[in-house]
């Protein structure tokens, strides 16, 4: 019997602008999970490379792999870097609300 052998999927490599970073970001907000949200954002990151969004964000490589953690619970200061050093920006909005 041949077993078939699959590729893992790398979400990172398919994010390479900003506009295609946030709509990833967007997509998972929907779903309300903190823990589906720092993956997507560990996913982000990992799309600049880890080095690289430090070097840009001017947070070191280890506070970024904290923050980004299942785990993790980042500042809001982390945050902020973090998403500047993407091309991204936090935006609030009204809630829809269903009369």
């Amino acid at each position: 019997m041949n077993k078939a052998k699959g590729v893992p999927f790398n979400m990172s490599e398919y994010l390479s602008t900003p506009e295609e970073r946030a709509l990833y970001i967007e997509e998972v907000m929907k779903d309300n999970d903190e823990t589906l949200l720092l993956s997507a954002l560990k996913d982000v990151a990992d799309s600049m490379g880890i080095s690289e969004l430090s070097n840009q964000s001017g947070l070191p490589r280890a506070t970024i792999y904290k923050a980004l953690a299942k785990t993790g619970n980042p500042r809001f200061s982390s945050l902020t870097s973090i998403l500047h050093a993407l091309g991204l920006k936090i935006s609030i909005q009204p809630e829809d609300k269903v009369a």
